[in-house]
């Protein structure tokens, strides 16, 4: 799905989100209305994980630490 397709038709976020392509400004905007819409700017700080491949040493560690943390106050990780 293009970049504003997705954004103006905004299509169930149930699953797994891959953002693909060569504008880093797209790519990024998409990451944030994907954050905007799934989790209240209030509950980000205790439940939001942001890693960052190139510059994380052990990215395959950061993620599973991710992924395995219980939410806060949130109906789930993200």
């Amino acid at each position: 799905m293009k970049f504003f397709d997705f954004v103006d038709k905004q299509p169930k976020l149930d699953g797994l989100v891959i953002i693909e392509g060569t504008d880093v400004l797209l790519a990024q905007r998409a990451l944030d209305t994907i954050v905007e819409r799934l989790l209240p700017a209030d509950m980000r700080a205790l439940n939001l994980d942001v890693i960052a491949g190139p510059e994380t040493e052990h990215v395959d560690r950061a993620f599973a630490d991710a992924a395995t943390a219980m939410s806060f106050l949130a109906e789930r990780q993200n």
